[in-house]
Parts: structure tokens; C-alpha cells; sequence
């Protein structure tokens, strides 16, 4: 409802990691849901029927399209524990945020992770932008058909 649907480079786990809980706790970082006590919040977010969270943390089947796999492949233990500990460990993240990830999303123009990864992909876009070039075909300028309005 913000925009596009935009792709970003996202450096490593750790970053991936925080992002997904990031977008998973929205539904309850909004200014009516933040003076709600804990237990009500996470009542929210685990009913909150918008979102891939119920699906990552074992409180409904996946759909068919959703790979959670890359996210859960981080969590401790296996199976059902994986959905477990990902759901503690969103949830746990309503108690505080992490204030320098959230610095690195609002600097994230380049992708999502420190200076030095951002100035790598910065670069690699520079230069794949300019082996991309081609002159421009002047061609078209001189092509004119004029027609009668009628």
C-alpha cells in the first residue's frame, strides 16, 4: 500500500535475520499498538492475518508459495523447534528495538548492511551501469511523419 514492491541486497544472516523480524512485528509498532500491553500485542501479531508471521512461527500451515526455509535455516533446532525459536525471537523483539538496525534502514540506499557494503554494491552498480551504455540511436530524431489531424 506504500509503493512498489522493491528488491534489496541484504548483507549476510544477522542483517536478513533482524529485517524478517523487522517486517514481521509492523502490525505492532504502530502508535495505537505501542501502548498496548505486551500480552495484547502479541495476541495481534499472532492473530494478525496480513502477514507471513503465523505461517513462520507454526501457527498455521505455510501456503504453497512461502519459503520460510532461508529464515528458519537460522533458528535453533530442528523441525517444529525451528518455528518455536523464531517466534520467541520475534516476539522478544517487542520488549526493544534495535535502534542501529533501524538506523541501517533508513541509511539502506545501496542495499542493507554496513558502509563497506553498501560502497561494494554502490561500486558493482557503477561500473555494470557503465558497460550497459550504448549511444544513443539518433536514428529515431530524424524520422518525422507528419499527418493531418483530420
Amino acid at each position: 500500500m506504500q509503493g512498489r514492491f522493491g528488491a534489496v541486497l541484504v548483507q549476510g544472516d544477522d542483517y536478513l535475520s533482524k529485517l524478517s523480524r523487522y517486517i514481521h512485528l509492523n502490525p505492532v509498532f504502530t502508535k495505537h499498538m505501542r501502548i498496548q500491553p505486551r500480552k495484547r500485542r502479541i495476541k495481534e501479531l499472532r492473530g494478525y492475518r496480513w502477514s507471513s508471521y503465523r505461517e513462520y512461527a507454526g501457527l498455521e500451515k505455510p501456503c504453497e508459495w512461502l519459503t520460510e526455509t532461508p529464515i528458519l535455516a537460522m533458528m535453533a533446532g530442528s523441525g517444529k523447534r525451528k518455528r518455536q525459536t523464531y517466534r520467541r525471537w520475534v516476539e522478544s523483539g517487542m520488549a526493544e528495538t534495535d535502534e542501529e538496525f533501524l538506523k541501517v534502514l533508513k541509511e539502506a540506499a545501496w542495499g542493507i548492511g554496513d558502509r563497506a557494503f553498501q560502497g561494494r554494491i554502490r561500486d558493482l552498480h557503477t561500473d555494470m551501469a557503465g558497460h550497459a551504455r550504448r549511444p544513443e540511436d539518433v536514428s529515431f530524431r530524424k524520422a518525422k511523419s507528419l499527418r493531418d489531424p483530420e
